[in-house]
């Protein structure tokens, strides 16, 4: 398909989804793809309440976001997750935001999150006690639909490939329904959408003109420095240095944290049947 067949096609798939659910809303990050996604939604005159994650400890990493909700006048959403886990991934380590959404405590939304180590003179959370330790609770979660701009083409550096398989995720009323309008959409089409429409990106994130990821992760939400010597499963050692402590030993806990591997399902594919 051509770029316009694309859009053709994701405002018809989103008009057509809309007409049959009572509380839809945008789950939105405010990266690349989610913009092209909210700036198709607006363009249509389609005004949807947002769902905007954010972590409390760096709010400069949200400067561009907060910035776009105020000149827009968005209506946005947060709330803390369930609870927090740390996973093993295929690269790199990630703690994993557990979201509720839904009214049933079954339906929880995996967000994983990149660590980085610490590094001397920059800013880093302790992940026993600030990341793993964080405020929790549950919602009151209102809507039947939730619009993601995920891709098919989407390639993670923690899960690896993370295809699409439908259109409409359906949760069964165990949670909202799922909806990826830009199921069939490439890297290139988010580009070549953001030049042509002049889509306001995220320049501290993205080098628009080469259509890449800075290398500077510093304004990248997805990653976050934060030690975990103490709760690493891959260390060995029964005890280590903690740099929070002035480089004190302290005894490995991994053991006793919760450790969590995202099935994806969030993606388009089913569990096993119980």
């Amino acid at each position: 398909m051509t770029l316009d067949e694309k859009i053709a096609r994701a405002l018809a798939v989103t008009q057509t989804a809309l007409k049959a659910y009572k509380s839809p809303a945008f789950m939105c990050s405010f990266g690349k793809d989610s913009m092209i996604l909210l700036h198709l939604l607006r363009e249509a005159k389609i005004r949807l309440p947002i769902i905007f994650h954010q972590d409390p400890w760096w709010p400069a990493k949200y400067a561009f976001a907060q910035g776009l909700i105020a000149k827009w006048g968005l209506e946005v959403y947060d709330y803390p997750p369930l609870g927090v886990t740390l996973w093993e991934g295929k690269e790199i380590m990630a703690f994993t935001n557990h979201y509720q959404i839904g009214s049933d405590r079954r339906a929880v939304l995996q967000m994983p999150k990149n660590i980085l180590p610490p590094v001397a003179g920059k800013k880093y959370l302790c992940g026993l006690k600030q990341v793993l330790g964080r405020p929790t609770g549950t919602f009151n979660y209102p809507w039947d639909l939730a619009i993601i701009g995920h891709k098919s083409s989407d390639s993670d550096q923690i899960a690896g490939d993370v295809k699409l398989h439908c259109d409409i995720k359906q949760n069964a009323g165990i949670g909202p329904d799922l909806l990826f309008p830009l199921r069939e959409w490439t890297d290139d089409d988010i580009w070549d959408y953001t030049a042509r429409f002049s889509v306001p990106q995220q320049l501290t994130r993205y080098d628009v003109a080469n259509r890449k990821e800075l290398p500077d992760k510093t304004a990248n939400s997805d990653y976050a420095r934060v030690c975990i010597a103490c709760c690493d499963r891959r260390e060995t050692r029964i005890a280590v240095p903690c740099p929070k402590l002035g480089g004190l030993e302290v005894t490995n806990v991994a053991a006793l944290v919760p450790y969590d591997a995202p099935k994806f399902n969030y993606y388009g594919e089913q569990p096993a049947a119980a």
